[in-house]
């Protein structure tokens, strides 16, 4: 008896029960990583995102997205989406489609962080502008920062600020508005320690106001030295820009050389309108005006001066105080108070109350700065430091100050503690009349208005409010004003205001959709304007934030992870964790090709030799 047909017949029908109970096994192929490369990244940097993406996952094999012939979806086990790029395009490509990572690349973008500029400034003063730029690395290329109008576009001053090591400073990181601050001028950043090798840097710009009124800047920032890098990054500030006329009155209570040679230096100066009133002996007074580039007529007196200069302190009377501390008080004046020795007790002791310290003395001459302006002096008072006091000028060894103001009411009191000064005013590096200049321009531009308003947006998108407060200054407050706010454009809109306190009102008013608009304020009393002012307000579109915490919180929500730079590794893990965990394709060996022909091999050859058996 011939055993091979029915062994070839067994064996083809356990492969044909093999085939159908087979439980198959688990697909040993690489996991997939899906990655999507958010925002307009040049082709150099969509490669160098793949490659690290590669690197840092060894274990899965990376797919572009923006690649379909790359995609084979029907022998991917388990597959997993990753978003890769700076922090806005991040959050956006989110917000569209679900991922199960997100990655911050390192794209040599940068981000300003602050814009430190003075509210108000005059016409044709220099300005310093100092813009804070974060996520810039250290010791490589340099920090480009334009400024530019935002209405024109014209550009209006540039610095290329090269990078500087780390050395522990912070500038800030929030945009705002402060007081003047004079600052040696530089173009050079300070580097501050960031996070991931990256630093924040503070730039200087000079910049200089051609014309009166509101200006809007849009300031720039980014890498010159970077190939094929994202755009910059930008942020718009606002600085009210006054008229170049200053009204200055010096009084000399007796005479001295430091008030003689202050008004000297702003004597038949080009916007400057002075008046001076010397007192010789008591009831013995002699005025002289000039109104530098205008008539004489038009200098005004003490009660339209902006800045008062005042020496001989010792000569005050109280008569004298009571009239200064009602201009700086109620009025919003800035008093300079001139010392030309260790002042002695006195009733102007009312209008500076901290103590002056005591005399210093150099042996060689020291340097001190106004407004980027050099002043030398060998004699100085040694200002001990106050919380109500504020340096405004100090010394370039030691940062000693000799110029400090204190806030008393809505004004300023000033004390120049530089007491001889005026006599090295012929040194070839001083700029003893430029610095007079500047400190008179600045103290003029902090004069408040009669009515002064604040203007800001919340919310975003349809639900954006316009807030407005309002503040008078507090001789206007004495008549009892009535004071409205109006949104001007297509149409008038008012803004409903409420009083919260003695000169300050405060409303709010839906956004309306123009890109722009303008708030004007008006207080009214006895049917008198007495005080108007005007805002100018970029609403633009709402921007998406650009901080990678946004976009952590968003992945948390929606059950992602999210890595910044130099955290890949930890994160790629857990997704390779949870991927671990999902049932993908299932590989059967028994309905395979190859073994289905085996099979039919086996009951072929079995066939054709139960045929030759039977034709035997």
């Amino acid at each position: 008896m011939n055993l091979a047909p029915h062994v070839l017949r067994v064996l083809g029908m356990v492969g044909v029960i093999a085939g159908i109970v087979d439980p198959g096994c688990r697909d040993a192929a690489r996991q997939h990583l899906h990655v999507r490369i958010a925002g307009d990244v040049a082709p150099e940097a969509r490669t160098r995102a793949l490659q690290a993406v590669a690197s840092a996952a060894p274990w899965a094999v990376v797919i572009d997205e923006a690649d379909p012939a790359s995609i084979h979806s029907d022998t991917t086990p388990a597959v997993a989406t990753v978003v890769v790029g700076p922090a806005a395009p991040v959050l956006r490509a989110l917000e569209q489609r679900r991922a199960d990572l997100a990655l911050e690349v390192d794209d040599e973008a940068v981000t300003i962080q602050a814009i430190v500029v003075p509210g108000r400034v005059v016409a044709g003063m220099r300005t310093d502008i100092r813009v804070g730029v974060g996520d810039v690395v250290p010791n490589r290329g340099v920090v480009r920062v334009t400024v530019r109008d935002a209405d024109s576009g014209v550009e209006q001053a540039r610095v290329d600020a090269p990078l500087p090591p780390t050395n522990g400073l912070n500038p800030g990181r929030s945009i705002q508005k402060e007081g003047w601050t004079p600052d040696p001028a530089s173009s050079r950043g300070v580097s501050t320690p960031g996070e991931e090798g990256r630093e924040h840097v503070t730039v200087t710009v000079p910049w200089m106001a051609t014309g009166e009124g509101p200006h809007r800047l849009l300031v720039e920032a980014s890498r010159p030295d970077v190939t094929g890098g994202p755009p910059p990054a930008s942020a718009v500030a606002s600085i009210d820009v006054l008229p170049s006329d200053v009204r200055v009155a010096v009084l000399e209570a007796r005479p001295t050389w430091s008030a003689r040679f202050a008004r000297l230096a702003l004597q038949d100066v080009d916007g400057v309108r002075l008046t001076t009133d010397v007192r010789l002996a008591p009831g013995v007074a002699v005025r002289t005006t000039s109104a530098g580039d205008g008539d004489a007529s038009t200098a005004g007196g003490d009660d339209e001066a902006q800045v008062r200069i005042v020496g001989g302190l010792d000569a005050l009377t109280s008569e004298d105080v009571a009239a200064l501390a009602r201009a700086v008080r109620d009025r919003g004046r800035a008093v300079v108070l001139l010392a030309d020795e260790v002042p002695a007790p006195g009733p102007w002791r009312r209008l500076w109350p901290d103590p002056t310290g005591s005399l210093r003395q150099s042996v060689s001459l020291a340097t001190g700065r106004i407004g980027g302006h050099a002043w030398k002096m060998r004699e100085w008072l040694d200002l001990p430091p106050s919380t109500a006091v504020t340096p405004l000028a100090s010394l370039d060894a030691g940062s000693t100050p000799f110029v400090a103001g204190r806030g008393l009411g809505a004004g300023r009191v000033v004390l120049v503690a530089a007491l001889d000064a005026w006599r090295w005013r012929a040194e070839d590096d001083a700029a003893y009349a430029a610095g007079w200049r500047a400190l008179v321009q600045r103290l003029a531009a902090d004069v408040p208005e009669p009515v002064e308003s604040t203007v800001w947006v919340t919310g975003h998108g349809r639900q954006r409010w316009l807030h407005v407060a309002v503040a008078v200054r507090a001789d206007v407050v004495a008549r009892d004003p009535a004071v409205a706010a109006v949104v001007t454009g297509d149409d008038d809109r008012p803004v409903p205001l409420q009083r919260v306190a003695s000169g300050t009102w405060r409303g709010a008013v839906r956004a309306p959709e123009a890109a722009g608009v303008e708030i004007t304020t008006t207080a009214t009393a006895a049917a008198e304007v007495v005080g108007r002012a005007q805002d100018v307000v970029d609403l633009g579109p709402f921007r998406r934030p650009a901080a990678w915490l946004d976009v952590t919180r968003h992945q948390v929500w929606r059950g992602g992870v999210a890595a910044p730079r130099g955290q890949w590794s930890d994160a790629l893990t857990q997704v390779r964790t949870r991927l671990a965990g999902v049932e993908g394709a299932r590989w059967y060996m028994t309905r395979t090709w190859g073994f289905a022909a085996l099979v039919l091999a086996l009951l072929g050859t079995e066939w054709i030799l139960r045929r030759l058996n039977g034709a035997r």
